[in-house]
């Protein structure tokens, strides 16, 4: 894997170095020459803002020389500074050499060192960018991208909500893509960009990872704030909703299914730039969290709120979940586990308690007992929302999947029976599932 400094920071740290090394020199002129004038030999001189250098002005205006030593000046000139000889110096010229030397190497030693930190920060040799990516325009991530045209892996410095140019080091195509803005839309390959924190390594190399105890406190805080304790006929005769209790979280880094995902999200990002979507708010969002974990866990995906991009949950068992973070959802087996209300689509909740009616567990092996939950980035783009008690569900698929004005559902039952709202898409290339829960019911 190859690394390209195309969009760090070096070259912006090197200006600014030179820009106060030129500052310096200026000072130390100043400090230098502002002594008292002794008789004979003390010349005026103003300074020349073009290359910060002294020169003597007259009554022809400044000329064009370095500032150097003159009997005198004729009379009339416009003094800034005076100079004197140093033969008439009483030691006060001495003394301002020596502050201005040291004034300038402590600055200089202040940048240099300022210069070293951003540098080592910008040149890891690590490819994982450690905690959550920057958000704020201009701020830096490293990510792992692959380039649209040889598919080598490059690790790149990108600046947030800024266009990054870059040419891959393999096979010298140019490649474009940003973190935070609509994709390219021609004369550049389009990389696939891995989110910043996965610790992938290989375009052909299926990880799947152990998560933190920080991310695990994360899921924890997600299940809690979105649980509600709301029966629905899908769980069954029972009425018994239980609270949740996190065992195991695993992250899926899957570069064939990311890929297809990408591809989908950028395409949906293009057309709502064109025409933007209607936005609607989840309640896995990082502003309806409480927890300093959950609100880090959503800030570091970076999801496209543009296209109405969300992590949301999927019930399932363990083996279940293992195996479609292998091959993808399967939209032919959508609705195998419970009803399809809004038509034959993969069903995706906000609230965990909605999932978790869709939820099994393993009968033996080493989750028996235990229950799984997939957290998914779904890009829902444009949503054809319906609040209506009987919905008119032909309508609703035909939307999406022959006119094409939509390219997903949200069924608002929370609003007509007080009971959850639901996501439904048709295209499995609309989902990543990206993390699996694994989680034991308890009593409240």
């Amino acid at each position: 894997m190859k690394r390209s400094h195309a969009c760090s920071r070096t070259g912006c740290v090197w200006a600014l170095l030179a820009a106060a090394m030129v500052n310096i020199v200026s000072v130390i002129a100043q400090v230098c020459c502002d002594v008292t004038p002794h008789g004979e030999g003390e010349v005026s001189f103003c300074e020349d803002v073009s290359d910060s250098y002294s020169c003597c002005r007259g009554p022809e205006g400044c000329q064009d020389q370095f500032c150097k030593w003159v009997p005198s000046c004729d009379e009339g000139d416009t003094t800034t500074t005076t100079l004197v000889d140093s033969s008439t110096d009483d030691g006060s010229s001495s003394l301002g050499i020596i502050i201005g030397a040291v004034v300038g190497v402590l600055v200089l030693c202040g940048i240099c060192a300022i210069f070293y930190l951003c540098y080592r920060r910008g040149s890891s040799s690590s490819s994982l960018h450690v905690g959550p990516p920057a958000t704020t325009i201009g701020s830096v991530a490293t990510v792992n991208v692959v380039c649209g045209s040889c598919r080598q892996m490059i690790t790149i410095d990108a600046a947030a909500g800024i266009a990054c140019r870059f040419k891959c080091t393999s096979c010298g195509a140019a490649n474009q893509f940003s973190l935070g803005l609509p994709p390219p839309t021609s004369g550049w390959a389009a990389p696939i960009v891995y989110p910043s924190y996965w610790s992938i390594r290989s375009a052909s190399k299926h990880e799947f990872l152990t998560e933190t105890e920080e991310v695990k406190k994360a899921m924890q805080s997600l299940l809690d704030q979105t649980w509600k304790d709301q029966w629905t006929r899908d769980r069954g005769k029972s009425g018994k909703v239980q609270r949740f209790e996190v065992v195991h979280v695993q992250r899926n880094e899957n570069p064939k299914i990311w890929e297809d995902y990408q591809r989908v999200r950028d395409n949906l990002r293009e057309i709502a730039a064109r025409s933007p979507f209607v936005l609607y708010d989840v309640k896995t969002g990082s502003a309806n969290q409480t927890t300093r974990e959950a609100r880090n866990f959503i800030d570091r995906a970076q999801l496209c709120k543009d296209i109405n991009e969300y992590y949301l949950f999927h019930g399932t068992k363990p083996s279940a979940a293992k195996a479609i973070c292998d091959n993808d959802f399967l939209v032919k087996k959508a609705g195998s586990n419970a009803g399809t209300l809004y038509g034959p689509g993969l069903y995706f909740a906000e609230s965990s308690s909605k999932s978790d009616e869709y939820a099994a567990d393993d009968k033996d092996g080493i989750f028996s007992g235990l229950y799984g939950m997939l957290v998914c980035r779904v890009a829902c783009g444009n949503m054809n929302y319906t609040d209506e008690v009987a919905p008119p569900v032909q309508s609703l698929v035909n939307s999406v999947l022959k006119s094409k004005t939509h390219h997903s559902i949200l069924g608002d039952r929370e609003k007509c029976r007080g009971t959850y709202r639901e996501f439904i898409v048709f295209d499995s290339a609309q989902t990543y599932p990206e993390y699996v829960v694994i989680y034991k019911r308890v009593d409240k």
